[in-house]
């Protein structure tokens, strides 16, 4: 035998629906190799260096493949919004939930439908799901305003382009990192089900309310742990978890059990977007990685484990059967 040649070679290719780590961008549907360690021509067998490599490179393959496409969306605009007298709680949330239906930057930034084509002004007002036109069209006025959106003339007619200022798909410009401290990914698909999910009465799961919570904690995700902290850009030993008290005040809420009630309301494929976990000393709040992550890595393990259910039930919306080894090295 040719130690010099894999043997079999087809059975590490599979096919995998493919995201871009730097932009969100959905690739599509790509033939890749699913374990590199064996498609190697020059030697039989890798070190464990770089077997552990590539194993790494799975998991956030993985992720990547479960969450796929994102917005970034700027963090100081989600704190200014949220002091925006002239838009509701309702309307912040819609906001938030419009910009994920941005276009890229090199294309124009126009507001679009899931094959690419600029939404008009009667698919806007069905994908907000306001069925009164006065309302409609107060929020509409508010948005042209505001200069959130800007009509722009199509060949289908008047389509929309969003404001670069609340939320962006493309590269970051140089020296500005996905882990940089201007940005937040928000998870396209995660936050339309979040807005568009139904109870079988036909009323929404999450309420525009609701949604608030989440668009509005937002500032405050650690950068490594998704735990919403006081110092979001220190390291975890120095960034002070918030408690549910201290993130209450700071959202203006006048009873922390209103706000935790809510927020324990928040639900994406029937689980929880936001975890509780309660230690001798506190509570940390974690928010989901698989609606809003920060940096361009895998998220740790810990995180994994906590948000298994909703990554399997993901994966099985898109046909995929997942265990939590796919996505975390376990202890031998």
């Amino acid at each position: 035998m040719n130690n010099n040649k894999f043997d079999n070679p087809d059975k590490y290719i599979e096919r995998r629906n493919l995201v871009d780590a730097d932009t969100g961008e959905n690739l599509g549907n790509k033939l890749m190799v699913s374990d590199e360690t064996q498609v190697n021509i020059h030697s039989k067998k890798l070190d464990d260096s770089r077997k552990e490599y590539f194993d790494r490179k799975h998991r956030k393959d993985l992720f990547d493949e479960i969450a796929e496409g994102f917005t970034f969306t700027y963090i100081n605009k989600v704190s200014e919004l949220h002091e925006d007298e002239r838009f509701t709680d309702d309307e912040k949330a819609r906001i938030m939930y419009l910009g994920t239906f941005v276009n890229y930057s090199d294309k124009g930034s126009m507001l679009v439908v899931a094959n690419g084509e600029p939404i008009n002004k009667k698919q806007l007002k069905e994908l907000l799901e306001i069925s009164n036109k006065k309302k409609f069209y107060s929020f509409y006025t508010k948005l042209l305003v505001a200069e959130i959106i800007e009509e722009v003339p199509t060949e289908a007619g008047i389509g929309f382009k969003w404001s670069e200022a609340y939320h962006f798909k493309g590269k970051v410009t140089k020296g500005n990192s996905v882990e940089s401290e201007r940005f937040i990914k928000t998870y396209d698909k995660q936050i339309q089900e979040l807005y568009q999910a139904k109870k079988a009465n036909g009323k929404p799961v999450n309420s525009s309310k609701q949604l608030y919570t989440v668009f509005m904690v937002l500032p405050f995700v650690h950068y490594e742990t998704n735990v919403l902290c006081k110092f979001p850009n220190k390291p975890f030993s120095e960034c002070e978890p918030l408690t549910i008290d201290e993130l209450a005040s700071s959202l203006g809420f006048n009873r922390s059990n209103d706000l935790k009630r809510k927020m324990l309301k928040v639900e994406l494929k029937e689980l929880p977007v936001f975890s509780f976990n309660t230690t001798s000393k506190n509570t940390h709040i974690t928010v989901n990685p698989f609606v809003v992550w920060r940096q361009n890595k895998m998220p740790e393990a810990s995180l994994m484990v906590t948000f298994f259910d909703t990554a399997k039930r993901i994966a099985g919306r898109k046909g995929m059967k997942i265990e939590l080894k796919d996505l975390i090295k376990l202890p031998q």
